[in-house]
Formats: structure tokens, sequence, C-alpha cells
């Protein structure tokens, strides 16, 4: 079902239960507010639940700078987001420049200028050895009643994944230190600019939260005519459930509350093929 609606009325067709809803917006400046308010607007929800402070990991990359700067923005939506506890989605090993610099820089400082008090910013520790930094973070999910909101982007195109989960990991594990698909390294190559490129070499291992530590709640964000395959990948693409999914972001489609935000690029691809969509979806679409 495809309804074509105005921003006011988003928060009536949030989350209303088991059904996988794509919110399509029509500029970048709906594009940002959809996916701000959606993310607000669950965190709302859970705390209006009775989870005073509910656990959530961010994806960092070029498609979320647009929406968390507007959340820096915006004080209702900042002192909402103020209200959780992060938990580090991914990050690089024995990389020159590290996603933990990055979240610091752009999302602890930037967005909520280093209000957020340090017990509630949980990283991977990369002092310590792979398995050790995963058994630490589990240890930290575990003791905090496990992960409540994940917001997510997708891998680009030919490379599709979530945070550093590639096609072929079990459905059960829930943190990884994997090797880094040549898609991955690429945009780290980009993360890292051209100049400290030439100089450096690119990591090969990271590590990661995966299937088994993904929420119920799941919002994802995806913009760009290069995700338009990822996403309809992701949503198209049929797989047994007890499997380790060939396409690691179908597995994503399959939690209990999922939201795409994406732009009219990406969801260019779905629009025109609605009938493989999974049968709990819905469209919204916002013109202005």
């Amino acid at each position: 079902m495809l309804k074509q609606i105005i921003m006011e009325d988003l928060q009536d067709c949030l989350l209303p239960g088991k059904i996988l809803q794509i919110h399509i917006g029509q500029t970048d400046e709906i594009f940002n507010k959809v996916a701000a308010q959606t993310l607000c607007d669950t965190i709302t929800k859970l705390i209006a639940s009775g989870i005073d402070t509910p656990n959530l990991t961010l994806a960092r990359g070029n498609t979320q700078t647009g929406i968390y700067q507007l959340i820096s923005q915006t004080p209702d939506m900042l002192s909402i987001l103020s209200r959780a506890r992060f938990f580090q989605l991914d990050e690089i090993l024995d990389a020159p420049k590290s996603f933990r610099d990055f979240t610091e820089a752009e999302i602890l400082r930037a967005v909520f200028d280093g209000n957020i008090p340090p017990d509630r910013w949980h990283y991977f520790d990369t002092s310590m050895s792979p398995e050790e930094a995963c058994d630490a973070m589990r240890s930290k999910l575990t003791l905090y009643g496990g992960l409540h909101i994940a917001f997510l982007g997708l891998g680009a195109e030919n490379d599709d994944h979530y945070a550093l989960v590639r096609g072929g990991i079990s459905v059960d594990a829930d943190i990884i230190s994997p090797e880094l698909s040549e898609g991955i390294r690429n945009s780290y190559k980009g993360y890292l600019g051209k100049d400290q490129t030439r100089s450096t070499s690119v990591p090969t291992h990271g590590l990661s939260l995966a299937h088994g530590a993904m929420p119920d709640h799941i919002i994802i964000s995806a913009k760009g005519a290069g995700k338009a395959d990822p996403v309809f990948n992701m949503l198209c693409t049929n797989r047994d459930p007890n499997e380790a999914p060939d396409i690691s972001t179908t597995f994503l489609r399959d939690r209990e509350n999922v939201t795409l935000i994406l732009d009219r690029d990406a969801a260019e691809k779905i629009k025109h093929e609605r009938a493989l969509l999974p049968a709990r979806s819905e469209i919204f679409e916002y013109t202005q």
C-alpha cells in the first residue's frame, strides 16, 4: 500500500506493531526529519512503556550526518535522545583513525556537546584481544538488558551489509570480529581521506554487533541511487529464516518493528517491484 502524506501526519503512522514500514522522503530535508522524528518517537514510546533509559546503537556515516545535525538543532529531539544509553555498533581494528574517534567528535561532542555521562557511552575496547573485546561488550549488553533500538545504515551497491556484518554470518552470532569486505574497506578509505590513505595500510578486521544482538525495534536509513539495489535485496530476497543469510540485511526485515527511511533514489527499485515486498509492508511517501 502506498500512502502519500505530509510531515504533520508522521506520528500517526509510526510503529503500529509488526508492520514493516517504508517511509520515503522526497527531499533531503524531509528525509532527515522523518528519520530523526522516527528515532525520537521510538525512544519516547519505550520510555512510556517503563524503560527509563533505552539502550541504543547508532550508525555513523554520510547518510546519518544530516539526521544528527537536525537533532542537535532541535531541543525537543535532543532532550529525548539524551535519555538513551549508547552502545558502539562497530569498530575497525589496528586503525589509524577509529570509529570511536568519529563517534566522539561527530556525535558525542557535535550533537550532545559532551553532556552525555561517560557511563552511558559504551565502546569496544580495542586494547584487548578481539575475543576479549567481544566478551566485554557482550557483558555490558547483558548487564543493561540488551539493545532496545538499532538505528542502522546499509552498505553500498554490490556489498550488502549492515555495520560490519556480511552474508554467511549465523543468525545466532551476537558480537563478532569479522574480516572486512572489500566494500567496507573502500568505505573506510573514504573515511580516512585521500592523503591519509596514500600513506596508511587499510585495516582488514573489525568488531561488530551482529544478528543475535539486534533488538525488535530497528530503524534503517538509506539514501542515494547506490542504495537502491541493497534496499531491494534486503526486502525482496527469499531466505530460510533459520539459516545464515547470504545477504546479511535480509535478517533485519524479520524483526518485530522495522522501519526504513529512504530517499526517492534509494526507494526507486522497490517502488517498481511492490509485489515482491514482504506481505506486511506499508509504504508512506512524504511529498512536502
